[in-house]
């Protein structure tokens, strides 16, 4: 069967821009690594003694209590991301091939706004909203959904949008929080390089350790080094 539309849906982290952006809002806030490596393993990835909303939740009270941010403080760290190499150029050709293009992240909606924006891509969804009071001051975080169902939810609502099954869909993801999407879609795992990681989950890596990503990737229909190669895979 044949549709008029295409679409590829991007996550955003180590995929479209480098490094994960909560450990980076995290240590500019003064967490440290082996707090946020905790948290972590106190999480629904790990332990599982902490949902995602309480390990949110945990990481905004400690940056309030550490640092008192604005939203300026807060701007100037996640805005000053890097795009992976390609990324633009990636984005752009895909556009020129008639493709739709989206994001779903679990990030936040400054971060995902502002990727969206600079990269022409209409559709950017995010799990997460920064609250702040009527003073601008960092508050808290909002939670849209549980972080594990947020993809597949949004996945199946593009669906119903576009009059597409989820095996039409390319989806491209480092692999965290993607081992269903990968199964439901045409998965598209980015091998990315080791440094994208927090510095604490490098050292687990290296000492042979595996994580939620690793075991993704294996469901993912294919695997690629560079975003760029994406440009070979889809027609």
């Amino acid at each position: 069967m044949e549709y008029s539309r295409k679409v590829i849906i991007f996550d955003m982290d180590k995929t479209l821009i480098q490094g994960n952006s909560w450990y980076k809002l995290n240590i500019a806030m003064g967490i440290r690594p082996d707090e946020d490596e905790i948290l972590y393993r106190l999480g629904p990835e790990k332990e599982g003694v902490l949902s995602y909303e309480q390990w949110l939740h945990i990481l905004a009270k400690l940056i309030v209590k550490r640092s008192h941010p604005t939203r300026e403080d807060i701007e100037k760290v996640v805005l000053s991301y890097k795009f992976v190499d390609g990324a633009q150029k990636t984005v752009k050709a895909l556009k020129e091939r008639g493709y739709t293009i989206a994001i779903i992240s679990g990030s936040f909606n400054l971060l995902v706004d502002d990727v969206s924006r600079k990269l022409g891509i209409e559709h950017g969804y995010n799990n997460t909203y920064l609250v702040f009071d009527d003073q601008d001051m960092f508050e808290d975080v909002i939670l849209t959904w549980d972080d594990a169902k947020y993809k597949p939810l949004l996945v199946q609502s593009i669906c119903r949008r576009f009059g597409l099954h989820p095996k039409d869909i390319y989806y491209v993801a480092d692999g965290d929080n993607d081992l269903e999407i990968f199964r439901e879609t045409i998965g598209v795992a980015v091998n990315g390089p080791l440094d994208q990681d927090e510095e604490w989950k490098q050292k687990a890596k290296n000492a042979g350790e595996e994580f939620s990503q690793d075991y993704a990737r294996n469901e993912a229909k294919h695997r690629i080094d560079r975003l760029d190669q994406l440009l070979s895979i889809v027609p």
